[in-house]
């Protein structure tokens, strides 16, 4: 070994000395060193490509994937994956790409990786170069509870305000789903306070306080899951109470149930199934019971709380409607409006839960000053006369689950 680099230090020092020819001979021994730098650049360069073309599509995937209110953590991950194949295909860049999508406390973390080859770097036994990024979006952050939320994802005026009425949300969330410019709304001299405003869309009108936050997050439906009790054959039928004092137990009432004026109807304790038919009360009727759930079912299945009438009921505590007072059945009466008037004694203490109709309330006098918890969440939400609507949320109050949902106010933002 040793006389072979002799021999070699012997021709360089000849070469070195020997004048002849000397620029072809260095133009020739140089040019293999400026084509592999020349050719390095090329690769790396393509390299650079790939990499910018990955950095995007993981920034893509991890705002996606970090939308938590979107789905479970499964759902996520492919979700995560689909935006990144899709962002990735769309560069044309043409390469293979290995993913993983991660979770932390609000954020989402993507890492891929690629593998390159080379073109001149292969002279130099240099045949792939190893390609890797990582992207961390943060979720926006929530707030809550939300204790008026309309469901539609499309309506104008998902919550409004008419006439001269007042709403008054105490230290919780007003939010509408609707991508709608005008998803809320509140003209003229109504009033609307509450701890904030949110909207997936926009908002007109000047009667908030404070101004309604748009591009909030969309907050799916927090009782989709609610157990459906069996709903088949008939306990009553068309039952209406007259003038006088009446007591009635829990069971299914086909037809609805009427209540006139001057009837007072004491409820015992239970799940009150309203089929097919409205839950009527007329001026100075009354409705009492503690411990009462009141579920709507099927065809013209809505309430119509008249003004001036009175109205006295509280949810359980436990059981499978634990802080439930009026449920309407999700799969039955859509789109139809349930009315809750004021003038009279109002308290309903427990949730309004109204999936598929609208809810209208207002009229005149106060709704809802005495109930330390009545969230409202329907398909859309009217307020509208010269009544008052307060909405408390006090759920430690009645001892109720804290299930009320939370919404995120803005965009993921990338940390990393």
């Amino acid at each position: 070994m040793l006389r072979i680099w002799t021999r070699v230090f012997s021709l360089l020092s000849r070469f070195a000395g020997d004048r002849v020819g000397n620029v072809s001979m260095i133009f020739g021994i140089t040019l293999f060193p400026v084509l592999a730098l020349t050719g390095a650049a090329i690769d790396y360069s393509r390299a650079f490509d790939v990499r910018s073309a990955l950095q995007n599509a993981a920034d893509a995937a991890a705002l996606a994937a970090a939308d938590k209110f979107a789905g479970d953590e499964s759902t996520l991950q492919k979700l995560g994956e689909d935006i990144f194949s899709a962002n990735l295909a769309a560069t044309k860049a043409n390469v293979a790409a290995t993913t993983n999508v991660s979770f932390g406390d609000d954020t989402a973390t993507v890492t891929a990786s690629s593998s390159v080859e080379t073109v001149l770097l292969g002279l130099m036994h240099i045949d792939t170069i190893a390609v890797g990024v990582t992207a961390t979006a943060e979720n926006a952050p929530e707030i809550g509870p939300v204790c008026v939320l309309a469901l539609d994802r499309g309506a104008d005026e998902a919550i409004g305000l008419d006439g001269t009425a007042e709403m008054v949300a105490n230290d919780c969330v007003v939010h509408a789903n609707s991508r709608s410019d005008v998803a809320l709304t509140a003209p003229g001299s109504t009033n609307g306070e509450a701890d904030t405003f949110c909207a997936v869309g926009g908002h007109e009108g000047q009667g908030f306080s404070p101004e309604p936050i748009r591009n909030c997050s969309l907050v799916l439906d927090p009782f989709a899951d609610i157990e459906q009790p069996l709903t088949s054959g008939c306990d009553f039928n068309n039952k209406r109470f007259n003038h006088g004092s009446h007591s009635i137990a829990p069971g299914i009432y086909c037809g609805g149930m009427t209540i006139n004026s001057f009837a007072e109807v004491t409820m015992a304790p239970g799940l009150y199934i309203i089929k097919e038919g409205p839950l009527t009360m007329h001026a100075n009727s009354q409705l009492a019971g503690t411990d009462v759930t009141i579920y709507l079912v099927g065809e013209d299945a809505v309430f119509d709380i008249k003004s001036n009438s009175n109205i006295d009921i509280t949810a359980p505590s436990f059981g499978p409607y634990a802080g439930f007072a009026i449920i309407q059945d999700r799969d039955s009466d859509f789109g139809e409006t349930s009315l809750l008037e004021g003038g009279g004694i109002l308290r309903i203490v427990g949730s309004i839960y109204l999936p598929q109709q609208t809810l209208k309330t207002g009229g005149q006098g106060s709704i809802g000053q005495d109930s330390p918890y009545m969230p409202i969440v329907a398909k859309t939400v009217k307020f509208h006369g010269n009544a008052t609507i307060t909405i408390n949320v006090d759920s430690d109050a009645e001892g109720y689950p804290d299930f009320l949902p939370t919404v995120r106010v803005g965009t993921p933002r990338l940390i990393n």
